[in-house]
């Protein structure tokens, strides 16, 4: 899983490969927010994805796929 978890600029858009879920995920502000609300719930220090180990990136899909938006459509869960 390879990602640069930053804010994006306009028309620059950052897809993020789930290797347990088989997925892919847009990098975008409302994934930034969402990373953020992980880390505060699993009482983790502030860190960007980028520096997360394989691991706890992998913990952290398995948790966004349980926490969904609830206005988000499924383009990001393209299967491929």
């Amino acid at each position: 899983m390879i990602a640069m978890p930053s804010p994006q600029e306009a028309g620059v858009q950052v897809r993020v490969y789930d290797k347990n879920h088989k997925d892919y995920h847009n990098w975008d502000d409302n994934e930034n927010r969402a990373w953020g609300v992980y880390l505060t719930e699993n009482h983790k220090n502030h860190h960007d994805y980028a520096r997360a180990s394989k691991k706890e990136q992998g913990r952290y899909w398995d948790w966004r796929h349980s926490h969904p938006d609830e206005d988000r459509d499924h383009r990001d869960n393209d299967r491929h």
